[in-house]
C-alpha cells in the first residue's frame, strides 16, 4: 500500500500517514511506496533514501560496551545461583558459616535443650533442615560447603572476566577494538559457566 510523508525544508521525513488528509500542512505530502518507514530522506530527483546513521564515538561505543559487560555480569551470576530467589540467595551465607562450624564441632559435644534440639541456632539451623530433607546434618553440612566453596571461586572467576573486560574497554582505541573486546569476554564469561553447569 503507498502512503504519504511529510517532508521538511532539508528532505528529511517528519509524518507518515497511510492517507494525504491524515498529514500536517507544514511541508508538501509525497507518495512513498509501502515499506518507506519514517526517517527516509526525499532525495531532489523525487526518490527516497534511508536516513543517514551517524557514526558513534568511541566514548559511545564503550559505554555500551561497558554497560553489555556489566548486564551480562548479571545474567551469569543469576544463572550460576540457578535463577533462586534473591530471599533464598539472602540466606547462603548463614548457612555456609553455619555449616563450616558445624563440621569443626563433634556432634555429641553440642549443647542441647532438654528436648533434645541444639541450643545454638546456627546448629539448630542445620540439624533442622537436615531433619525435614531427611538427611544426616554432617552430610547436610558438608553439601552446603561444597556448593559454598564452589560458588565462591565462581563468583571470582565471573568478577575477574568482568574487571579484565572493563579495563581492556578502558584501553581501547578503536570501535572495532572494542566490539573484538566484548565477543572475547563474552565467550569466556560462556565458556566458564558451560563448565559449572556442566559439573552441577
Amino acid at each position: 500500500m503507498t502512503g504519504f510523508v511529510n517532508v521538511d525544508q532539508d528532505g528529511v521525513v517528519v509524518a507518515w500517514c497511510e492517507e494525504r488528509r491524515g498529514l500536517a500542512d507544514k511541508a508538501s505530502a509525497y507518495a512513498v511506496p509501502d515499506g518507506i518507514s519514517l526517517g527516509w530522506i526525499l532525495l531532489p530527483d523525487g526518490s527516497f533514501a534511508p536516513p543517514s546513521i551517524p557514526e558513534r564515538s568511541l566514548d559511545e561505543v564503550k559505554s555500551e560496551a561497558v554497560k553489555a559487560v556489566k548486564q551480562r555480569h548479571a545474567e551469569t551470576l543469576n544463572a550460576l545461583t540457578g535463577g533462586e530467589t534473591i530471599e533464598e540467595r539472602d540466606t547462603w551465607d548463614l548457612k555456609a558459616s553455619a555449616a563450616e562450624l558445624y563440621l569443626v564441632v563433634f556432634p555429641e559435644v553440642i549443647e542441647r535443650n532438654e528436648d533434645g534440639t541444639a541450643k545454638d541456632a546456627r546448629f539448630l539451623m542445620i540439624e533442622t533442615e537436615a531433619l525435614f530433607r531427611g538427611d544426616d546434618p554432617t552430610v547436610f553440612a558438608k553439601t552446603i560447603k561444597k556448593k559454598a566453596d564452589e560458588y565462591a571461586r565462581l563468583i571470582g572467576v565471573a568478577g575477574g572476566i568482568k574487571s579484565k573486560a572493563l579495563r581492556a574497554i578502558k584501553a581501547a582505541e578503536t570501535a572495532e577494538e572494542v566490539v573484538a573486546l566484548l565477543e572475547a569476554s563474552e565467550a569466556e564469561a560462556a565458556a566458564a559457566l558451560q563448565q559449572w553447569l556442566a559439573a552441577a
